[in-house]
């Protein structure tokens, strides 16, 4: 399985303002935006303990996995 972290621009015509458009994500008709970078870490197969799969442990996990250089492929 993997995981994704997508930065978004966000043109913000309408003042609806950051917490909003972050609980608008699911709901994209008022948005105005464009992925500016889209990264991927491969996590292997899912469990529910997964350290993504709950809030207290969540961003730790994230920052983890995406501050991390990803390896290069072996040649």
């Amino acid at each position: 399985m993997k995981v994704h972290r997508i930065e978004l621009l966000v043109l913000d015509f309408e003042g609806i303002g950051v917490h909003q458009i972050g609980l608008m994500l699911g709901n994209v008709r008022n948005l105005h935006g464009s992925v500016m970078s889209a990264e991927s870490r491969d996590i292997g197969p899912w469990e529910d303990e997964n350290p993504l799969n709950h809030r207290d442990t969540q961003g730790e996990e994230f920052r983890r996995l995406f501050t991390a250089t990803p390896k290069e492929p072996a040649r």
